[in-house]
């Protein structure tokens, strides 16, 4: 089927045929909703006629869109539309790798930037348990900005959840048809005999392309497909050196194992793979080739002039450099922390770095304990408390690694490393860090001061604080973030930007010069994070990867092209956070991004029985429609930093992602009536709530206050929207407001402790919700309307109260992550409950949950999967 220019397919104008495959045909579209161009594949009609492939076009949608990595095609939209199927993709503008190689071989540089890429995507999916099986240079795309995206995840499957029923069916069609899924040339040799596949084998099919990039040719091309087939099984590959001088012998070896016949003989892993690979691009220029040395015959002569000519030049250029240390090549550094939970959040990073390298502080907490700030010498094993650091975050150190200046309890504090008092400089609430000059002078950001937001400065050893900046929120302009002092101690880099007004679709962060003096800041360009200027390079985050830049801080300007230092580095876009620390000698410290977490549903002894989100990271989490049928939940991405609003059906439908602004979008909660939701966006600064209309895509705003606010519930009757509030006085605090009338606004629960994470009960007359003001977080309930006191329910620590559909059961997540479950007994003026009792312990555990009215399913946000170690070295 051949869809015309100027035609419709549900809400996308086709403007022009792209291309053609096996399974569909794909197409340039516009979206009329907002105002983008997108790809659409549509299925032929010949394809949808059989039920099977119309349900592999479907595992397409779903599988790719459960991957949210830079290198692999971002997945839109999945419908069927009067008859026809089609996916809303991402539109890549670029050419495939196949048109690439159709010339020559690539360069080196140009090969090792496009397999390290590769290996990335493909280390993702295979991380969730997905094999792509179809892995060929025509479903990798190069656009001009050298970014590789993999396309068509249309053979894919999970591999660790094949049925008996679906192995049965391939293997049919390889001994019965005559023919396998994938394409013939690129096929694993256990894929080409039809055995069962894991990861190992895209690995085969990747070694074959890298082979490829690099020697112009593929190793076991053969006249017919059944000889290449055979090839695969039973020949060894030419040796690269042989077809390839140039060849670095390090790539050499990762491409061999990759083409090892037995699955063993390969990576255990593709983060190892990708790992390798990047360090390998990293260091191009240091690789040796595997060219052959030629023959020395009568050359000897010459070899000896030239040496004595060598010792001659060194005797001359020894003096000049003999001060100078050989140059040292990085250590990589995985530090584990055993005993102290590092603090996850999304504006500030717990980790820095002194300026000489040799120490680290670290935001996290011990078991029952507040947080607090800790010192890690790197030369010992031993990370001890900072007394006088309790509630702190967002450290940084004085220049000569003296201090520690950190926010704690709405004030800017300092401490010395050594030994001492905390001593508190002034009020100052901010969400990033601050920094620090040669001469003592610090800037910080301060976000509610009384005359609005800015960057302020103060001497460390006491006196007032003195605005430098003053952006304007009525105009659009968002608070002032992350100061970074240039070498003179006079100006500082730091983040600004701004929106254009509450139907915007995205915000645009600025990177701008500041002076001490409080001259008008100057706009140097567009930046994706903070940055962080050391020894002629500007660092910076893009694309989930720390990135160095040549950055003159005379001039100003940046030059060359930016070269990626780590990969996975943590990022959240909307607050411009980014998880590293520079010291002045190039050592690194960073957090790596969130690992990948599951949506699944379990019963009530733990089991799991459906997987509904492969590889995602629910960021703030969601609530069952009202009906029972779908959850909508903040899904993050970590090539943006930011989280998107997503709907995942219980019966076995696609998913579907409903926002695709560049805010940081999640926490939704349904109206009664299931068209709209009320949810959590930073369009204008800190979160505030809007509400959006699901069948106009249109949004509005509910709740514009200074500080954060989250959408928690609503009532029975819909009436009442309870949300939580942050700011600096009391913490979080529980809220409400009368729908339709946001004016009427009353707290529930405000104390200098946190309370959140309120549900109404069923009948509405009593709110569950986590406080900790005994110390640490247990569950309550409290009367609603107001009039009565908090009753506790849990006894030895609780959170995350979810009510059965009939109010008869509360349960709740244990102090060690465990299910618990409580009955409930409630007349019209009081409420009791029975002995908490053990439900179930998950295994990966549990970061949140949902329960279906019934009581009977549990849709869980499993805890991350092999999570990294707190901190990452980069040592030099």
């Amino acid at each position: 089927m051949n869809i015309e220019p100027g035609s419709r397919v549900g809400p996308y104008e086709i403007t022009e045929t792209l291309g053609e495959g096996g399974m569909g045909r794909v197409y340039r579209a516009h979206d009329s909703r907002l105002g983008r161009s997108v790809a659409i594949k549509v299925i032929q009609p010949e394809v949808a006629a059989h039920a099977d492939r119309l349900a592999r076009f479907e595992r397409e949608a779903r599988l790719s869109s459960s991957l949210n990595h830079p290198n692999i095609v971002t997945i839109f939209d999945f419908a069927d539309v009067d008859g026809t199927a089609f996916i809303a993709m991402e539109l890549v503008i670029g050419e495939s790798l196949r048109k690439l190689l159709k010339t020559a071989p690539l360069p080196l540089k140009t090969a090792l930037s496009i397999a390290a890429q590769l290996a990335s995507g493909l280390a993702a999916a295979h991380r969730v348990g997905i094999v792509h099986r179809d892995l060929k240079p025509e479903n990798v795309m190069v656009t001009p900005q050298s970014t590789v995206k993999i396309l068509d995840f249309g053979l894919a499957k999970v591999f660790d959840q094949i049925g008996a029923d679906e192995k049965a069916a391939t293997q049919q069609l390889v001994t019965a048809g005559h023919h396998v899924l994938g394409t013939a040339a690129y096929m694993s040799p256990e894929q080409a005999r039809g055995k069962d596949l894991d990861f190992r084998s895209d690995q085969f099919s990747f070694g074959l392309i890298v082979y490829e990039m690099l020697s112009g040719r593929h190793p076991f091309l053969r006249a017919s497909t059944m000889e290449t087939l055979a090839a695969i099984d039973r020949d060894d590959p030419p040796p690269l050196s042989e077809v390839s001088a140039e060849v670095p012998e390090e790539l050499i070896w990762i491409i061999e194992r990759c083409l090892q016949k037995d699955p063993e003989q390969r990576y255990g892993s593709t983060d190892d793979l990708a790992i390798d690979l990047m360090r390998l691009r990293n260091r191009s220029g240091e690789m040796r080739s595997t060219r052959p040395r030629r023959k020395q015959i009568a050359l000897w002569p010459f070899a000896i002039a030239a040496v004595v000519l060598a010792a001659i030049v060194a005797g001359v250029l020894l003096s000049r450099l003999r001060a100078r240390p050989p140059a040292r090549q990085p250590s990589y550094v995985a530090l584990h922390i055993p005993g102290i939970r590092i603090s996850r959040s999304p504006v500030n990073t717990p980790v820095a770095i002194s300026p000489d390298g040799t120490r680290i502080v670290i935001v996290g907490n011990a078991a029952g304990e507040p947080p607090k700030l800790w010192l890690r010498n790197l030369s010992s094993t031993a990370t001890m408390p900072i007394a006088g650091t309790e509630d702190g975050y967002a450290p940084s150190w004085s220049r000569d690694g003296k201090q520690i200046a950190f926010f704690a309890g709405g004030k800017l504090k300092i401490v010395a490393v050594d030994g001492g008092a905390t001593r508190t400089l002034c009020d100052a609430f901010s969400e990033t860090g601050s920094t620090w000059n040669d001469s003592g002078t610090i800037v910080f950001p301060q976000i509610d001061a009384p005359d609005g937001p800015g960057l302020f400065k103060i001497d460390s050893r006491g006196g007032p604080a003195i605005r430098l900046t003053r952006p304007d929120p009525k105009r659009g302009e968002l608070p002032n973030l992350w100061p970074d002092f240039l070498p003179d101690g006079k100006r500082f880099l730091f983040v600004g930007g701004n929106t254009t007004g509450l139907q915007a679709t995205s915000t645009q962060l600025e990177l701008f010069v500041g002076s001490v003096d409080g001259a008008a800041p100057k706009r140097l360009g567009p930046i994706a994070s903070r940055v962080v200027y050391r020894d002629g390079l500007a660092y910076y985050v893009r694309d989930g990867s720390l990135l160095a830049q040549r950055f003159d801080p005379e001039s100003l300007h940046f030059s060359g092209d930016p070269t990626v230092v780590v990969d996975r580095v943590e990022y959240v876009r909307d607050s411009a956070t980014a998880g590293f620390s520079i010291a002045d000698n190039g050592s690194i410290c960073y957090r790596t991004a969130r690992a990948d977490t599951h949506l699944v549903t379990l019963d009530r002894n733990g089991q799991q029985l459906a997987l509904l989100g492969h590889g995602v990271y629910a960021a703030g989490f969601g609530r069952l429609s009202p009906d029972g049928t779908r959850v909508a939940v903040g899904i993050l991405d970590p090539k943006l930093g930011l989280a998107d609003l997503w709907i995942y059906s219980l019966t076995g439908r696609a998913a579907s992602r409903i926002t695709f602004d560049t805010f940081d979008e999640r926490a939704p909660v349904w109206s009664r009536d299931g068209r709209f939701l009320y949810y959590s966006i930073d369009i204008q600064g800190p979160p505030d709530i809007f509400k959006l209309d699901l069948e106009t895509n249109r949004r509005e705003p509910v709740v514009m206050d200074p500080g954060r606010d989250d959408a928690l519930d609503l009532s029975p009757d819909g009436s009442t929207l309870l949300y939580q509030h942050f700011n600096r006085a009391s913490a979080f605090d529980l809220r409400i407001l009368q729908v339709g009338n946001p004016a009427r606004q009353q707290t529930v629960v405000g104390t200098p402790f946190d309370e959140n994470d309120g549900r109404f009960s069923p009948d509405g007359r009593w709110i569950s919700f986590t406080s900790d003001v005994s110390g640490k977080p247990e569950v309550y309930v409290v009367p609603f309307p107001l009039h009565g006191t908090p009753v506790r329910v849990s006894s030895a620590g609780g959170s995350t109260a979810r009510w059965r559909g009939d109010g008869r059961e509360l349960t709740f997540l244990g102090p060690s992550g465990e299910m618990m479950v409580v009955s409930v007994i409630a007349t019209a003026n009081a409420i009791d409950f029975g002995t908490p009792q053990f439900l179930f312990h998950n295994a990966e555990g549990i970061a949140n949950y949902e329960l279906t009215a019934d009581g009977r399913r549990f849709i869980v946000q499993t805890e991350e999967i092999d999570p990294p170690p707190p901190v990452q070295l980069v040592l030099r």
